[in-house]
């Protein structure tokens, strides 16, 4: 078995058939998404009836959390990232 990073949500086995199938139809897989999120915050605003400007989304816990620190400490000279 080649060694695989599980702290980079890497699988072992690839994707499921049933998600192979789904995605061979989609077009525009190869194009970088918003880095805005900007559908998916609309459609949570809409669904939670929040503002979409209330919504925070990230690529991933890791990113989520270094905007955190960011934002809550962002005066401390701290180093989040290597």
């Amino acid at each position: 078995i080649p060694s695989r990073l599980l702290d980079a949500n890497e699988n072992l086995y690839g994707p499921m058939p049933e998600v192979v199938a789904a995605m061979s139809n989609l077009e525009g897989m190869h194009i970088y998404p918003d880095p805005h999120q900007t559908y998916l915050r609309q459609d949570l605003a809409e669904y939670t009836g929040m503002n979409m400007d209330q919504i925070v989304a990230g690529v991933g816990s890791d990113e989520i959390l270094d905007l955190l620190i960011r934002l809550v400490d962002a005066g401390s000279g701290i180093v989040t990232a290597p």
